[in-house]
């Protein structure tokens, strides 16, 4: 996939990292994702439960969402 959700997706995916650099065994929470990306909750939503389903990431609604294996990969390479 490439364009324009690509780099919504890699955006999301770096800053999640970037999380995890932080607290490895924590979720991020949406609302944590939405400050720092300055976009809405609902938007953070629909972008978690899209990596989700690429198995970028572990979504758990009302807890937040983890990188998986791949998702912290790509993130690390974003980061980069």
């Amino acid at each position: 996939m490439v364009g324009h959700f690509q780099e919504f997706e890699d955006e999301y995916l770096e800053m999640m990292y970037e999380c995890y650099e932080e607290d490895p065994m924590a979720h991020v929470r949406t609302g944590e994702l939405a400050e720092k990306l300055s976009v809405s909750p609902a938007s953070v939503t629909e972008m978690l439960r899209r990596l989700a389903s690429k198995e970028l990431v572990i979504y758990t609604p009302y807890k937040g969402a983890k990188l998986t294996e791949t998702g912290l990969e790509h993130g690390q390479r974003m980061k980069r």
